[in-house]
């Protein structure tokens, strides 16, 4: 999530806290998502070449994905928060709580524990908010409406309920999809368009936002809403 504290804790990428276009903000760490994504595809090549009878390939990729989910949980999972994080190379975790930590969800064979201390996290007001799940905890001291600072994706949303879904937690994802699709119908229905992300607080504070966007393009909703580009990102559910 290139905006997110971890990446800039100034700013976003064009935010004041953050000067010209990346000059204060690092990717100098091993970042979680990217983990997961591996993982993913590594998992989802062995099944591949599993049905084209390459079996040494499956056996390939399915090493690797065992390999990068142990160093996982190796180095980036905290037993204390029991939540994974980025993790710096000096070996320390960053600080911030994000959904990256919900990604693990979706990957194949996670410790069954694990996965139970990181639904509980996913319940916790940090994460569970009028509109679930936001980029970062909404305890995170520079949490903002502004891109992957705060505000709700609906993709990220996708990987967790479909995670849910693979770990038994059914009603959980039913009533994330739900909820995640209302935000979408709510301002659709509203304002015509598919906005590119939504902010906890909208179905709180609707009035606000809806006062706010005539005022600004960078909005508690969503920004970029006439560009076709980002209706991936709110119609995948």
């Amino acid at each position: 999530m290139d905006h997110e504290q971890n990446f800039c804790p100034g700013g976003t990428y064009w935010g004041k806290g953050a000067g010209e276009w990346g000059t204060k903000c690092s990717a100098n760490h091993y970042a979680l998502d990217y983990a997961n994504y591996l993982i993913w595809e590594c998992q989802a090549l062995a099944k591949i070449a599993k049905e084209l009878n390459f079996p040494a390939r499956a056996a390939y990729w399915t090493a690797l994905a065992t390999n990068v989910t142990r160093e996982m949980d190796e180095y980036m999972w905290d037993e204390v928060t029991g939540m994974h994080y980025d993790l710096f190379p000096n070996g320390t975790r960053t600080p911030f709580k994000t959904v990256a930590a919900f990604y693990p969800l979706l990957t194949e064979g996670m410790n069954k524990s694990k996965i139970a201390r990181i639904v509980d996290n996913l319940k916790s007001p940090d994460f569970w908010t009028a509109v679930p799940v936001p980029t970062v905890a909404v305890s995170t001291p520079d949490f903002s409406s502004d891109l992957d600072r705060g505000p709700m994706w609906e993709q990220q949303n996708y990987y967790i309920i479909r995670g849910l879904r693979l770990y038994g937690y059914n009603q959980m994802a039913d009533e994330l999809k739900a909820l995640s699709l209302a935000a979408v119908r709510t301002y659709y229905d509203k304002w015509g368009t598919v906005f590119e992300y939504f902010l906890r607080s909208i179905l709180l504070r609707m009035h606000n936002c809806d006062s706010e966007f005539s005022e600004s393009i960078r909005i508690p909703i969503g920004i970029y809403n006439g560009s076709a580009t980002f209706f991936k990102f709110s119609t995948i559910i």
